[in-house]
């Protein structure tokens, strides 16, 4: 269906492919009714490559790579820009979640205000870092394994259809902090 988010798919895919990215090729797309058919690209996800004992570090490292490659290159005109707002929405659970269930009451507004004014200044440096069309889900549960040398070539990515234009400190902490993998000792 249309809400699927296909055409997005279909832009960050061609996007991310043409800057040396491995992306399932799109095979046939059908915007108007929703539907997309890509390539399968297996499998064997980097989660459960590094469950299994396999060395975690040369595959983030690659991880890591990709996002260097998504700053080096320019951002497409179409991407979506994350701004201030955007990342205080995304801090903002906090107050309006986490804060009232370990106090027992609701955040107030003066108290929310406070919150948002700690992090104004932060969200001004980040605009700084380097950017680039960001994947957003950047996880273990989001990267195929297609072959068994830690190489951009070999890591496919998968759920790109939220991409959007972003500090590579968000992907890199999405992907450093998957909490289904424990924390690795090092070495590993």
């Amino acid at each position: 269906p249309p809400f699927e988010g296909t055409e997005a798919f279909a832009r960050v895919s061609t996007y991310y492919a043409s800057i040396g990215l491995r992306v399932a090729n799109i095979l046939a797309h059908d915007a108007t009714h929703g539907y997309l058919l890509t390539e399968d690209l297996g499998n064997q996800r980097l989660l459960e490559l590094v469950q299994s004992g396999t060395p975690a570090t040369p595959w983030y490292l690659t991880c890591a790579d990709a996002l260097i490659t998504l700053c080096q290159n320019p951002p497409p005109t179409w991407g979506r820009r994350y701004t201030a707002r955007d990342w205080f929405a995304e801090t903002a659970r906090f107050p309006d979640w986490a804060m009232p269930l370990a106090r027992g009451h609701q955040t107030s507004p003066a108290e929310r205000a406070h919150f948002a004014s700690l992090w104004a200044p932060l969200f001004t440096q980040l605009s700084s870092i380097p950017t680039g069309l960001m994947p957003w889900d950047y996880q273990a549960t989001n990267m195929m394994i297609l072959g068994p040398e830690p190489t951009l070539a070999n890591l496919g990515l998968i759920d790109i259809q939220d991409a959007r234009i972003a500090p590579i400190a968000q992907d890199l902490a999405i992907l450093l902090r998957h909490p289904a993998l424990p924390v690795l000792p090092p070495g590993t």
